[in-house]
């Protein structure tokens, strides 16, 4: 899904937000005909919107807060092994200078 460009708004919040309208819409049944249709049952259900929108944020949060370590676990892990890979690079490229001297 793309996400629209809306200045000063996160694209995470953007995201959230258009996920609930999916959910509602599709939830209600709703299949606008047009743009004007479709600004109209936003501006109707945007109380739902807003609430659908905040859940969803606040169960994605929910989630990390419970899954923290393996979050913390996994993250660790993977800046560990950049950082290694840009160790092995750094010594494959002194090797290769120092073989062609």
């Amino acid at each position: 899904m793309d996400i629209p460009e809306f200045p000063n708004v996160y694209k995470s919040a953007i995201a959230y937000l258009m996920q609930a309208i999916t959910e509602l819409a599709t939830e209600q049944g709703f299949k606008p005909n047009d743009r004007t249709e479709m600004e109209k049952w936003m501006k109707d259900n945007h109380q739902d919107i807003i609430e659908r929108s905040q859940d969803l944020q606040m169960a994605f949060f929910n989630k990390c807060q419970e899954h923290h370590e393996a979050i913390v676990k996994i993250l660790s892990t993977k800046i560990w092994g950049e950082v290694h890979r840009a160790e092995i690079d750094r010594q494959v490229k002194q090797g290769i200078d120092d073989a062609l001297r």
